[in-house]
């Protein structure tokens, strides 16, 4: 027995959805299109949120490098860098 819902209804034909019922293989107009075309959309990288914070990860360069020694003292000396934090916790 073959069911449509579950409930043990017999099925006695496919059931078929045109393709303008699911939307699949139909025109759909985009209302947003015109704007992120011509440069007038907003991204979410376009907000200055007041008071945010950045973040910027650096990683070696090296692929399975042992990294013996670290000096994060340039980095520290930044203007607006509000911290440094490395494996060491510093």
């Amino acid at each position: 027995m073959i069911t449509a819902n579950g409930l043990g209804d017999e099925v006695t034909e496919p059931i078929r959805f045109s393709v303008t019922e699911t939307g699949i293989a139909s025109n759909v107009p985009r209302v947003e299109d015109d704007r992120f075309l011509t440069g007038a959309g907003c991204y979410s990288d376009d907000v200055a949120a007041p008071a945010a914070a950045w973040a910027a990860l650096v990683r070696s360069p090296h692929a399975h490098a042992d990294i013996v020694a670290l000096d994060s003292a340039d980095a520290e000396a930044n203007p607006g860098v509000l911290g440094v934090f490395t494996i060491k916790g510093t």
